[in-house]
């Protein structure tokens, strides 16, 4: 019986956080928006040396 309570206690909490990662993620990045960001880091890269 404590085994079933432990799954179950499991279960609520893989359930919540997993709820909890999807609320906090990102939007996805499109190719452009990851392009885009790639050209800024290389640029600043550069200005610096």
């Amino acid at each position: 019986m404590i085994t079933y309570g432990c799954i179950g206690i499991l279960f609520l909490f893989v359930l919540v956080r997993s709820l909890i990662y999807r609320s906090k993620r990102k939007h996805r990045l499109s190719l452009e928006e990851i392009d885009r960001e790639l050209l800024a880091i290389v640029n600043e890269g550069r200005e610096s040396s």
